[in-house]
């Protein structure tokens, strides 16, 4: 008998599909304690100028924003919950707005332009090169939206069920 580990071994699995078909484009895996940053930062390679990627909120940093729109890649996700302010629902910024009055910064009631400053602190995974040449500063479209779902009775739920 070979000598087991006490548990068994966790990997960290990052799939990238696509919208249009349904289809696996990319595949990564690492190890468990990986981020699932650095997970997308490598499945971006098997993006094309003109794709969008729509990921949640913990893909939204200034740095990845940033590479992404270098490479032609637009980005919808949420805001990251550590730019809203404590208590409310509205995002904070470290400037002010940087448009005039007279420059429209809102489409419509629900959107307007943000301006987001670069960090000072790199992050650890990016190379200095990399975070040397995003701007200094980046805007961006905020756009806010309200998604309804539709929740059913217990009773009603329980009888979809097979049994």
């Amino acid at each position: 008998m070979g000598i087991f580990p006490p548990f068994p071994p966790f990997a960290k699995i990052g799939v990238l599909f696509s919208y249009a078909t349904g289809s696996v484009v990319g595949i990564v895996i690492d190890i468990f304690k990986t981020h699932d940053i650095k997970l997308a930062r490598q499945l971006t390679d098997y993006l094309d100028p003109g794709d969008i990627l729509l990921g949640d909120r913990a893909f939204c940093s200034y740095v990845d924003i940033c590479l992404w729109k270098k490479r032609g890649i637009d980005a919808v996700m949420r805001l990251h919950q550590g730019r809203l302010q404590k208590g409310k629902k509205r995002p904070k910024y470290t400037v002010n707005s940087p448009f005039k009055k007279k420059k429209k910064t809102r489409k419509s009631p629900s959107d307007r332009l943000r301006l987001w400053e670069k960090p000072k602190r790199k992050p650890q995974d990016i190379s200095r090169a990399d975070f040397e040449s995003i701007p200094k500063d980046l805007v961006l479209r905020e756009v806010h939206c309200y998604i309804c779902i539709l929740v059913l009775e217990p009773k009603k739920l329980l009888s979809l069920l097979p049994y």
